[in-house]
């Protein structure tokens, strides 16, 4: 009876996963999420000639829009080292025109659900929003954010350091991010690049600031959950040198209540935490909170997401 209840949890809990996955994973607007899973790049596209438009002429008009400020849309963005394409968001902080400044950089998964309610699978995060609000308070909040849409049903398998993680980190390093550079004014060193995710996309984004403390300097890592590939990824991050991550800043966050869902996610992020400090990353380098009331959903990401920004960004 004990084997049958072990089993019927085990099976319970990637049942859970899938369906939180396969939620993240997928798009309101069904024919980008059927461009996105089965276009490929048939030859090494000009990059330089990508087109990003306003999102009012790319988004479908008859929606209800929820973007505010300077947002704008690639639709099909080469990802050379997934051999596909992919939609690609660029919100821009205000008086960026009027402005010769540079800017920091946040990048940022599953950019559909990021800035517009009518993309979103069941809210969006209010990044848009958020940032408004944080520029207007500061001018040194004032930031580029680039969104990156996941690919439907490959997320499971780009946002996962074993399965094709290090080709979509491989992207967002050596193709996004210099494209990036080279066409807006951004402060381009670690120190000044952001990464972030939630569930899967805080997974993948803690991972691209381990792998890549040259390009990613700074992660937030929203409500990760590490049951696929747990014990490798714990071990690699075990492995890596004591010293390379010396310059870089973690904020981890997780909610009580996503216990209900998986296994271990506290504890999980408690060890991390731990673990981060083991290899290198100061007490006032690194953070973590725990929601008591957190859930695994939008918009509760969306709620402690202005604070993050505001810790991280503050240096303190």
């Amino acid at each position: 009876m004990k084997v049958l209840k072990s089993k019927f949890r085990f099976t319970l809990i990637w049942v859970l996963l899938a369906a939180i996955t396969a939620g993240c994973m997928q798009e309101s607007e069904a024919s980008i999420k059927k461009e996105n899973s089965s276009k490929q790049v048939s030859a090494a596209p000009v990059v330089d000639e990508i087109s990003f438009k306003d999102w009012r002429k790319v988004l479908p008009s008859d929606a209800k829009h929820t973007i505010v400020g300077n947002v704008t849309i690639a639709e099909e963005f080469p990802m050379l080292s997934l051999n596909t394409l992919r939609r690609i968001w660029v919100y821009l902080p205000p008086n960026y025109n009027e402005s010769n400044a540079n800017y920091p950089v946040l990048y940022m998964h599953d950019g559909q659900n990021l800035f517009d309610d009518s993309t979103s699978f069941s809210g969006e995060w209010g990044i848009d929003e958020t940032m408004e609000r944080l520029a207007a308070k500061n001018p040194d909040y004032h930031m580029i954010v680039v969104g990156i849409d996941n690919g439907g049903d490959s997320r499971l398998d780009e946002y996962t350091p074993f399965n094709n993680g290090g080709k979509y980190v491989e992207f967002l390093a050596n193709e996004l991010k210099p494209y990036i550079d080279k066409h807006y004014r951004t402060q381009s060193d670690p120190g000044h690049t952001y990464i972030s995710g939630s569930s899967l996309g805080g997974y993948i984004s803690l991972f691209a600031g381990l792998e890549r403390p040259d390009v990613f300097g700074n992660i937030m890592a929203f409500s990760t959950v590490y049951e696929i590939g747990r014990g490798a990824f714990f071990v690699h991050v075990n492995s890596l040198s004591s010293d390379r991550l010396a310059a870089s800043r973690f904020y981890l966050d997780i909610g009580a209540k996503e216990e209900e869902q998986f296994v271990n996610v506290v504890r999980d992020n408690e060890s991390m935490l731990q673990l981060l400090e083991e290899k290198g990353v100061s007490k006032d380098r690194k953070k973590l909170i725990i929601d008591q009331d957190g859930k695994h959903i939008e918009p509760d990401w969306r709620e402690r997401f202005p604070a993050a920004m505001e810790w991280i960004l503050n240096g303190d």
